[in-house]
């Protein structure tokens, strides 16, 4: 006699709904599995597992597949109970971000700039220190259940990624090349202590002029790490379309375990309901190879954070300089003053990040306007 079926595995009508509202029939596998879930509903074709495999949200913004994302999540997603505590979770979704630019959140619950700037950083100055990127999200250490007194990431993608760049750039001036792979996931992983990385593989697609990405997660924290990850895997897109003289294509995430923690639960539905500021993308990397503006801007976070002399804008491209603008301005919430954020504000070159900045100058005043501040 066989088990009863566990809760969540069978695929609901109000899920077959949204297979067609998300996935919008884009391969004939979808169609087919879509079929057999109407007709035979209690066939193996409409369990979870098979069905969300072909599940697909696109989206031209980062928040326009936060908010598919947590919507799928709250609908349809089974509880399960992780190391990590309980959570809601989504197994085999795939996304598309059509404008790789667009590629952090606009709103006023989830504009994560500064942090996903400082990780994506960390990644490419090839550190595995804690305390460099605990400067932009402090529990970074306690979210990897690592204690205090261990210096390093065991799972930091710095060091592995670095090793593999050069690799990457000369696959990618091959047309049609399916090998410009970046492994971060590593067998090696397996007698980790503390933390494992959440992100398998990246890849990279040159077509017909146009570079291609995708992102591989076994794992996926949709409330506090997608957008993070987002950010960083098209910001090293762009970096690799411009090195290769090729355009920034689509985006695409797929994975694993998508999962939302119960603690996290209230604020995700706050920021379904908070309004978008904007929808300005990110400013287009300037043309060539980006290699001397970026370690000008590596050089420049770490004299920030350290409180040391910057070094000479000369000849630095206005995008790079707006980048160090933001960096500058998470430095001055600590210890500036109204003034000088504004000039921050004032002397960006691009209007992407202008909406930004003066939400957090609001925010810093009324933080200094409360009672005991």
């Amino acid at each position: 006699m066989r088990s009863p079926a566990p809760k969540c595995q069978y695929v609901s009508y109000r899920w077959q709904q949204r297979l067609v509202e998300y996935h919008r029939f884009d391969n004939l596998l979808a169609v087919s599995r879509y079929l057999l879930c109407k007709i035979w509903p209690k066939s193996r074709f409409s369990r979870i597992g098979d069905c969300l495999a072909t599940m697909f949200i696109d989206g031209e913004t980062i928040d326009d597949l936060l908010r598919k994302s947590i919507e799928l999540v709250f609908a349809d997603g089974c509880s399960i109970r992780p190391s990590k505590g309980p959570a809601s979770e989504l197994i085999g979704l795939s996304m598309k971000l059509q404008n790789p630019r667009a590629r952090f959140s606009r709103t006023e619950t989830r504009a994560t700039l500064f942090s996903a700037l400082g990780e994506t950083l960390w990644y490419l100055s090839g550190s595995d220190e804690f305390d460099i990127i605990e400067y932009y999200i402090p529990s970074y250490r306690s979210h990897c259940n690592t204690p205090r007194d261990v210096q390093r990431s065991e799972a930091a993608y710095g060091p592995r990624l670095i090793n593999q760049l050069q690799f990457v750039k000369s696959q990618i001036t091959k047309p049609d090349t399916r090998k410009a792979v970046i492994s971060i996931y590593r067998v090696e992983d397996h007698a980790n202590l503390y933390d494992v990385p959440c992100t398998c593989t990246l890849q990279f697609f040159p077509r017909s002029g146009v570079l291609h990405a995708m992102g591989q997660m076994r794992s996926n924290d949709l409330y506090m790490g997608m957008a993070h990850d987002i950010f960083a895997f098209t910001f090293f897109q762009e970096l690799l379309a411009r090195s290769a003289n090729l355009e920034v294509g689509a985006y695409y995430h797929q994975v694993g375990s998508l999962h939302l923690y119960e603690k996290d639960r209230e604020k995700a539905a706050r920021y379904l309901s908070s309004g978008i500021a904007d929808t300005i993308p990110m400013s287009d990397m300037p043309p060539g190879d980006p290699d001397r503006g970026l370690q000008w801007l590596l050089s420049t976070e770490c004299a920030i954070r350290g409180s040391q002399p910057l070094p000479s804008t000369i000849s630095v491209d206005p995008y790079w300089r707006d980048l160090a603008g933001i960096l500058a301005l998470k430095a001055l919430i600590a210890r500036g003053t109204i003034e000088e954020m504004s000039a921050v504000r004032s002397a960006m070159s691009s209007d992407s990040f202008k909406t930004f900045i003066t939400d957090e100058i609001a925010r810093h005043e009324a933080r200094k306007a409360e009672p005991g501040a």
